[in-house]
């Protein structure tokens, strides 16, 4: 049969046409798999808290069959693209396995690493079944400001050596932090690194609370006013985001308490095996050393989806969606509520408004 259809359609249409279909049909297209919690570093923010140092963890964690069992499941369901995580997922001995029985499943697998722990048995795994990319977190800089954060001697030197390994095999990499008014004076030095490196950069500010209720990682957060100033300095950033603020002008949260992709066609699963719409959820969750990944995926998560948002939840009206990063998932740990707001969000997302109308005024100002 003829195609009518005289041109390609562009990548944001095809993409967008993709994920109204897999919303449709309910494919969990997107998943995650934190292999761990434990941790070499010992980073004063993290989200994760004692569990890093928890020596009780590891003989909780699933074994390597039982995460390549997991792994055939979500191939099954017709996932696409995984993120291997943890903790640090190279302190497993068993990751390479892992790992490679994920690529050679087909999927597209992205790893999240402190890259302390690079090792040529890894970079040979990576150099033979590519990855999409391996994302290294950087805490600073320099010696001084990394180690103040993650609180370990040498931890600096690995992380560099770890990513001149990972650069001279020719495997592409992105390079991130979590801005802290620890390292916000080497932010620049940073996006400078990752630019050195041909790799790209992204930062976040938003700072959680740790999944045990330890909110002192929070007293971190740079000032939002700064934060805004910081994230615009970039003229890219402030056009990417000026661009999806106006793509998204007047949506409101509506009655639905969560918008996103989670439980819908996203997932998470922890080192214990537990399965969740996302990381940061406290609920809904089914246990895959119980059950199989397609009851939980199809019984258990849709749930999370149809969670309502009360009449005074006071994001419901707010028109700044896409100028915020707020989640209830985060809510929660910050506040107690997933109804109750973070103010830090909030008045993050005024800020990045004020920003991209003074932006534009003086670019209407400079056209006239």
């Amino acid at each position: 049969m003829a195609c009518n259809r005289t041109e390609l359609p562009g990548r944001e249409g095809l993409f967008r046409r993709f994920t109204e279909k897999v919303e449709r049909l309910k494919v969990p297209i997107y998943g995650t798999i934190e292999l761990t919690r434990r941790c070499n570093l010992r980073c004063r923010h993290c989200y994760l808290g004692r569990s890093v140092c928890d020596p009780r963890a590891r003989q909780k964690e699933l074994s390597a069959q039982q995460f390549l069992s997991i792994i055939d499941q979500i191939v099954d369901a017709q996932c696409l693209d995984l993120l291997i995580t943890g903790g640090e997922p190279l302190l497993r001995q068993d990751f390479g396995e892992i790992y490679q029985h994920a690529i050679e499943g087909g999927l597209l697998v992205t790893v999240f690493t402190n890259g302390t722990l690079i090792t040529d048995e890894t970079l040979d795994i990576f150099e033979s079944l590519r990855p999409r990319g391996v994302e290294i977190t950087l805490y600073g800089a320099t010696e001084t400001t990394y180690e103040k954060i993650t609180r370990i001697p040498g931890s600096y030197r690995c992380c560099m050596e770890g990513i001149e390994k990972i650069l001279d095999r020719g495997i592409r990499l992105a390079l991130k932090t979590v801005l802290t008014t620890l390292n916000r004076h080497e932010l620049t030095d940073m996006e400078d690194m990752a630019r050195e490196c041909g790799a790209s950069f992204r930062f976040d500010a938003g700072i959680s609370a740790c999944l045990d209720g330890d909110k002192s990682p929070i007293y971190l957060r740079v000032p939002p006013d700064e934060a805004v100033e910081m994230e615009f300095s970039n003229p890219d950033r402030l056009r990417q985001r000026q661009e999806y603020f106006e793509k998204t002008r007047g949506n409101t949260w509506g009655e639905k308490l969560y918008g996103c992709s989670a439980g819908r066609n996203m997932f998470h699963i922890d080192p214990y095996g537990n399965m969740k719409p996302c990381l940061m959820t406290q609920g809904p969750q089914y246990s895959l050393v119980d059950g199989d990944f397609l009851t939980g995926w199809q019984d258990v998560l849709p749930t999370f989806q149809e969670k309502k948002a009360r009449p005074d939840f006071a994001c419901g009206p707010c028109q700044l969606k896409g100028l915020c990063d707020g989640c209830p998932a985060f809510f929660v740990l910050e506040t107690g509520s997933e109804q109750k707001r973070s103010e830090y969000q909030c008045a993050m997302a005024h800020h990045r408004l004020q920003a991209i109308e003074a932006a534009t005024v003086m670019s209407h100002a400079a056209r006239s």
